[in-house]
């Protein structure tokens, strides 16, 4: 955890990052993470033990600290407020933390909106912000991003199913695998279930640009660009990070597929942060 209230330059360095829970993988997979962060259990039992959920909750109420009063000396009574403004995670950790289910490959798997792979539309160009119509210009249905009264409505109507044949049947029409799930308001205030942002690191550094990266070394290298060279540039360069070390381009980025193009599952040898850095002193 770390506070907005600090400068940005600030607020992410290890100094002032706080570590309020650790968990091993298996326990909030056979758990659940309503039960490692706000202790609910996955049939909705509020269990009596710490947890994050309740600090939040206290801090939400507000604790009276003494600080320096810079005015008028000695100390002054201060009501601290704290709420969460925002989870960062991974695609995987982020729908663990919501109602929806944990895989890129379901059938819906977003939890900002209502995106199928089995729609017509799925795979094609889309804009929230445009109007769709077909080519004779009649408005056309397209996605529609989650609002949290609807989802609300239909975790608590999954929640009282009569049947588990019910409860399942509304689990499919949204993309649910939860009932119960951690980024519940009713648990942390204020939290936005459908608003958890997009991880940059693995749809960015550790995704597209370590594929598009390679690709663009296999047509500069058909151009004439010397792999060796570029190697000496890396390891020669100054203004690396202390932290940071960039590894050597591998000789596989020259191997392309039939036709000249470069191999579809071709990539960059770094770490997500390699190729940040790799690409921010490009």
């Amino acid at each position: 955890m770390t506070t907005l209230n600090l400068p940005a330059e600030e607020r992410f360095k290890h100094c002032y990052t706080w570590l309020v829970g650790l968990t091993r993988s298996d326990v909030y997979k056979d758990h659940g993470m309503s039960r490692v962060l706000c202790g609910v259990d996955k049939d909705g039992k509020t269990h009596d033990e710490p947890c994050y959920a309740a600090d939040m909750r206290e801090l939400a109420q507000g604790r009276w600290i003494q600080i320096p009063d810079d005015e008028r000396g000695g100390f002054e009574w201060v009501r601290l407020v704290g709420y969460q403004c925002v989870a960062s995670c991974d695609y995987l950790a982020a729908q663990s933390l919501t109602p929806f289910v944990e895989g890129a490959t379901a059938i819906l798997p977003c939890r900002k909106c209502n995106y199928s792979t089995r729609s017509p539309l799925a795979g094609q160009p889309f804009s929230f912000l445009r109007k769709l119509c077909d080519a004779s210009g009649v408005p056309r249905q397209g996605f529609k991003m989650h609002d949290w009264s609807t989802i609300k409505n239909a975790v608590q109507r999954a929640r009282v199913a009569p049947t588990p044949t019910a409860k399942a049947r509304i689990f499919k029409e949204h993309g649910f695998n939860k009932a119960y799930f951690a980024m519940d308001p009713d648990y942390i205030p204020h939290v936005l279930p459908t608003n958890i942002p997009e991880d940059g690191l693995h749809l960015g550094p550790d995704g597209l640009i370590r594929h598009e990266g390679a690709w663009l070394f296999y047509i500069l290298i058909k151009l004439g660009l010397n792999l060796d060279v570029v190697n000496c540039a890396i390891k020669a360069f100054p203004g690396w990070p202390p932290d940071v070390r960039i590894p050597p381009l591998h000789a596989a980025l020259k191997k392309g597929k039939k036709g000249g193009t470069p191999k579809n599952t071709s990539m960059l040898r770094m770490t997500g942060s390699q190729v940040m850095h790799f690409c921010f002193h490009r």
